[in-house]
């Protein structure tokens, strides 16, 4: 969920993939190169984890994670949360639409993802959720943006009337 990536590029992600912040690899199939940066929770979980092999993901025996073993592991992560029919893989939309709800722009989602531009717009109008908090961001940023000073004049010219009565009535 924090890098937005497929299964299979996480099962080969090796150490020399990680810098201490920032995830780089280049995707298996897409072949595009992406730079994650970490967010705190998984470099914390990153740095907690032994570098005993080359391979993130490897099993107590110090073997690579196999797509059998992670289909595992993740129905028993899941299983455990109370959660069912969610796959792997619904994380990767999961990613985009909760970078998208933080106010990231969609090339900024597709940096982190992989994905092009038309796929982040495809999956946002499909699974994200029109929300009060995202009109009541948009509307925030509307109003304190340089460029919709002329949107705002009425706000403006209310306070100056404001103003003006405050200064009539001392």
């Amino acid at each position: 969920m924090h890098t937005g990536q497929r299964q299979a590029d996480l099962l080969a992600l090796s150490w020399n993939n990680y810098d201490g912040s920032t995830i780089s690899l280049r995707q298996g199939k897409t072949k595009r190169r992406v730079d994650i940066p970490c967010t705190t929770a998984l470099r914390r979980m990153l740095d907690g984890l032994d570098r005993d092999t080359n391979l993130v993901l490897t099993t107590k025996a110090k073997l690579p994670w196999k797509a059998r073993y992670f289909k595992a592991q993740w129905e028993t992560a899941t299983k455990a949360a109370g959660i069912s029919d969610l796959h792997f893989h619904d994380l990767r939309g999961t990613a985009i639409t909760m970078l998208a709800e933080a106010g990231c722009s969609t090339p900024q989602i597709a940096a982190i993802t992989g994905h092009s531009l038309k796929t982040v717009t495809t999956i946002l109008d499909k699974y994200l959720a029109r929300t009060r908090t995202l009109a009541e961001e948009a509307v925030a940023l509307l109003e304190n943006a340089r460029s919709t000073e002329f949107a705002n004049r009425l706000q403006t010219a209310e306070q100056g009337t404001a103003k003006v009565e405050a200064k009539l009535l001392k």
